[in-house]
């Protein structure tokens, strides 16, 4: 009897194992492919997510004609580095799947898209025309010509205008121009951390 029992004992805990394995790596999966958690380092976005903010990035609206105006996104900067775990710098996998902080990549928000006219007048963004409304912004009228962007600027074909909510401590389109498409790696809208302001944001 005992035996009998102890073999169902085993049986219920491989099981258990088996669940937990499958449990674990579609959760890898999913964050590793999909979704993942990032640390935001700098101010360029504040008023709407702060330095040392958790955010939730989605990669799976990265394609251009699911990307529109307003939408924060996180495009390519330098490679990713572990400062403790410096053995992991070498693996794209670790890379990959592991969370770590956005300070090569960067955070900002699509200001306007393909073909739009962009200018700057009275401290204020202008698109084909038309003063852009943004209540997002860190402080109203503060968004000077700061770069080496001449306007007015036509955005060309699938790229997009970017820039920092916090236009004062932002570099952004203003200084580099346009961003292709294909260096957007992902967007949020979705903060973790502190709990204070966990949920959505826009």
């Amino acid at each position: 009897m005992n035996r009998f029992l102890n073999k169902l004992k085993l049986k219920h805990f491989i099981i258990f194992m088996l669940i937990a394995l499958i449990v674990f790596f579609a959760i890898l999966l999913l964050f590793g492919f999909f979704y993942a958690p990032s640390k935001i380092e700098g101010k360029s976005m504040e008023n709407t997510i702060y330095d040392s903010d958790w955010l939730i990035i989605d990669r799976t609206k990265i394609k251009i004609d699911q990307l529109e105006y307003g939408d924060i996104i996180i495009m390519r900067g330098e490679p990713k580095k572990f400062t403790l775990l410096k053995f992991l710098n070498d693996s794209q996998f670790a890379k990959h799947f592991l969370p770590s902080a956005i300070g090569e990549d960067w955070i900002k928000r699509i200001v306007t898209v393909e073909g739009d006219v962009v200018e700057l007048l009275n401290d204020s963004i202008h698109v084909n025309g038309v003063r852009l409304i943004e209540p997002y912004i860190k402080e109203r009228n503060s968004t000077y010509d700061i770069g080496l962007i001449k306007f007015p600027y036509i955005v060309p074909e699938n790229e997009f205008f970017i820039m920092g909510d916090n236009r004062l401590g932002s570099y952004d389109s203003r200084n580099i121009g346009s961003i292709k498409s294909e260096e957007i790696i992902g967007t949020s809208n979705f903060r973790i951390w502190p709990l204070t302001r966990f949920g959505k944001f826009d």
